[in-house]
């Protein structure tokens, strides 16, 4: 699956995405806080994923993919 494929929901916030992924993997929302500084995606979190450039939308599915801390 290729991230052009994989489009995150635009009507919700960076931070939405986040919390649902947190939720269905029973995280607590300081492992997101973390992994959003670890990723730099911290600053957008408050904006609609729909205005996001490709860029950005790259970095949240990175901060999706580490929020569990696989490493």
């Amino acid at each position: 699956m290729t991230l052009q494929r994989r489009k995150p929901n635009g009507w919700w916030t960076g931070y939405d995405h986040l919390q649902f992924i947190a939720n269905v993997q029973n995280l607590r929302a300081a492992d997101m806080k973390a992994a959003a500084e670890r990723i730099g995606t911290i600053s957008c979190l408050d904006k609609k994923v729909g205005n996001y450039s490709l860029g950005m939308k790259q970095q949240l599915l990175l901060t999706m993919a580490i929020l569990n801390k696989p490493i």
